[in-house]
């Protein structure tokens, strides 16, 4: 198994990745949809539940406490990057994508 420091790392690559993507100006022009769904709706779903599976990686545990506070963790990052999105004038805080965040982050908990 890979030491703490290694599986923590992966969760601060992720998560920076997140971060990364979440300022850059989208561009102008309609957006991507799949569906009739906004393609960025998918990938905050993948983001947010790959989050949550890398701090259950640094965890290192499946018990119920632990799934819970790698969801929780990753919500609250979601909602953090919302906050940093609303004084950027090419971004906006969006409750929507919160629940998005935190339908991701919680559907990669299920054991």
């Amino acid at each position: 198994m890979a030491a703490p420091a290694v599986r923590w790392s992966v969760a601060g690559a992720v998560a920076t990745l997140i971060l990364v993507a979440s300022v850059r100006d989208p561009g102008s022009g309609p957006s991507p949809s799949l569906f009739g769904v906004p393609l960025a709706t998918y990938l905050h779903l993948v983001a947010y539940a790959g989050l949550s599976a890398a701090v259950g990686y640094g965890l290192l545990r499946a018990d119920g406490r632990a799934l819970l506070l790698a969801a929780g963790t990753a919500v609250c990052y979601g909602g953090g990057v919302e906050l940093v999105q609303a004084p950027l004038p090419s971004r906006n805080a969006s409750a929507v994508d919160v629940l998005v965040n935190t339908v991701g982050a919680t559907a990669s908990g299920r054991q």
